[in-house]
């Protein structure tokens, strides 16, 4: 303790107590400090005050110039008693108990949803009890501690006697998270998952084509996910779920609300169709010069073509063309399919990426069902393995394929080389496509020479028709109803450059070459504008008969390019594929 000096004074009386009034002297000092020596160890307030003195006397009325001090130390941390630790309540009333702390006038109470809260519920309490109502109206676990406090300060370390419990109701409900609201789920089985819920100890699955007919499909689900098996069907259908999170105070309310749905996409391949006879009906030509007979013998008609742009769509030749087939093939019987070429660029530069691909395929499903067709032809001439198009075009063909394979609804084909030569064009056809598109359409044709000398040869013989068939079905595993012998309905010249004249136009300008007369043969002299002539090589009826009767035995169907080229009536090559079958109109 220390003091001004009083003038005059020799020495100084120091007097200390409980209060100014009771206060008694401690000891006298020349000094203007002293040094006191407190007596208990106890929390205390203490007065004291100085009487200066001389060898004339003490001053008077000193006491009224007392100042007061604090003694004390911070007490120590309470314990927690109640609730206990991992308590579970199920009222929203707490009663907060802990342990009395010595020296402590009072506590703060602190509490919240964090391990270490820093929010008090209440401060200066002087009982070592507290009723708490908790705020929430669902499960929620608090933490609690106590801060005992008196004149010398307030508990340190406090936070490690945090303790929690956890108020308990019925749970709340979950939110659907996966599948998201309508989305499509294409595998068997769908992988349900949905937010956890504080307080819920397990759940159960409800699942069904409505939210009020649903039934349960998992039972006690500790997980807050369910792999769940819809039940099989013929076609896709919409199936709605939610889930009741449960604990043992009871059940969530009204979950059948927080419902949603997914779409369980039944693919499928269509319907097969036995042994086809395909033709492809090309923009520039006229669909009135064929008549309803040309239509009802060809199961397919491909309209070729549409053909894909820089955009990743594609751009339909002669749309009103397309319509007048569309109608007389249906009016007939047949079947529509749009065929789809391109620049090698365009193919390339589309399927390089997954947005790429998937602009197209919406794009032709939106053509299919626009036109109300029965689905897409791909005539990209030609995926490579030397480029990447290879793996490109089987990503294509199996995206394209799910997506007109939903419900067995639409028909995906191919046209794809000969395959009698090895090399990158024949090994762009990927094994796994043979999953993925319906049939295809073999180019067994084009074989041809512009060496001179070689004006002998024929570029779609029998011959190569077996060396192809043999190489896709039995050298790669095609299947065999899906591998479609392609038949030239035109001639090619050899060992010149290259001429091709339809086979319609054979029968009216050609000259007989051998005994045969020219329907039925495969060779003709075609005399040019100017008088010179060439030897064009094509297929007749003969040999498409043979043909067809091979492709009967060993493949899937035949197909001949094109409608165009060919004649109507007895000489048409299609009727001839058509009669050779057993077939009648």
């Amino acid at each position: 303790m220390s003091w001004t000096a009083a003038t005059g004074a020799t020495s100084y009386d120091v007097f200390v107590g409980g209060s100014a009034a009771s206060a008694t002297k401690v000891g006298n000092v020349t000094t203007t400090s002293y040094n006191y020596t407190i007596p208990s160890t106890a929390n205390a307030t203490y007065y004291w005050y100085v009487v200066p003195k001389n060898a004339d006397g003490s001053a008077t009325g000193c006491s009224s110039s007392a100042t007061s001090f604090v003694f004390g130390t911070a007490p120590g941390c309470a314990r927690n008693i109640e609730p206990a630790n991992g308590t579970n309540l199920t009222t929203k009333t707490i009663t907060l108990k802990w342990s009395k702390v010595a020296n402590s006038s009072g506590y703060d109470v602190y509490l919240g949803t964090t391990s270490t809260p820093t929010a008090t519920i209440a401060t200066k309490v002087t009982d070592t009890v507290f009723t708490y109502t908790v705020p929430a109206n669902y499960t929620t676990t608090y933490y609690w501690y106590v801060v005992p406090k008196n004149t010398g300060g307030a508990g340190t370390g406090c936070t490690s006697s945090v303790t929690a419990f956890t108020y308990l109701t019925a749970p709340t409900n979950a939110t659907n998270i996966s599948p998201a609201n309508g989305e499509a789920v294409t595998g068997t089985i769908a992988n349900l998952k949905w937010s956890k819920v504080n307080g819920a100890s397990s759940y159960d699955v409800y699942a069904g084509e409505t939210a009020a007919t649903a039934i349960s499909v998992g039972s006690n689900v500790t997980d807050t996910v369910f792999a769940y098996t819809p039940p099989s069907a013929e076609l896709s259908k919409t199936i709605y779920w939610y889930v009741v999170p449960k604990n043992n105070l009871g059940s969530a309310t009204n979950s059948q609300a927080t419902a949603t749905s997914f779409v369980k996409l039944v693919i499928k391949a269509p319907a097969t169709i036995d042994f086809p006879v395909i033709g492809y009906f090309p923009s520039y030509r006229s669909v009135s010069e064929y008549p309803d007979a040309t239509f009802k013998m060809t199961d397919i008609v491909a309209y070729a073509f549409a053909s894909l742009t820089s955009t990743s769509t594609v751009s339909i030749a002669s749309p009103t063309v397309f319509t007048a087939v569309i109608a007389k093939a249906k009016a007939n019987g047949a079947k529509v399919l749009l065929a789809i070429n391109g620049t090698q660029a365009n193919f390339a530069a589309m399927g390089q990426s997954a947005a790429g691909r998937t602009t197209l395929v919406k794009d032709l499903m939106a053509k299919v069902r626009q036109y109300d067709i029965d689905g897409i032809d791909l005539d990209y001439e030609y995926p490579r393995t030397t480029d990447g198009t290879d793996t490109m075009f089987a990503l294509l063909a199996r995206q394209l394929s799910d997506s007109l394979h939903v419900d067995g609804k639409y028909y995906l084909s191919a046209a794809i080389t000969a395959g009698k030569y090895a090399g990158s064009i024949r090994d762009g056809i990927k094994t796994e496509v043979f999953n993925y598109i319906d049939f295809f359409n073999v180019m067994v044709y084009d074989d041809f020479s512009t060496t001179s000398g070689e004006d002998y040869r024929q570029h779609s013989p029998y011959a190569m028709a077996v060396t192809c068939m043999n190489y896709w079905i039995n050298t790669r595993g095609m299947p065999k109803s899906k591998c479609i012998l392609g038949i030239p309905a035109y001639g090619r010249n050899s060992g010149a450059a290259q001429i091709s004249t339809s086979y319609k136009t054979i029968l009216t300008s050609g000259t007989q070459l051998g005994p045969s007369p020219l329907n039925l043969s495969d060779s003709a002299i075609i005399t040019k504008a100017d008088n010179t002539t060439f030897k064009t090589y094509y297929n007749g009826i003969a040999t498409v008969k043979q043909k067809t009767d091979y492709a009967k035995q060993v493949a899937g169907g035949v197909m001949f390019w094109e409608i165009g080229h060919d004649a109507v009536g007895d000489n048409s090559l299609i009727k001839a594929a058509f009669d050779q079958l057993g077939r009648s109109l």
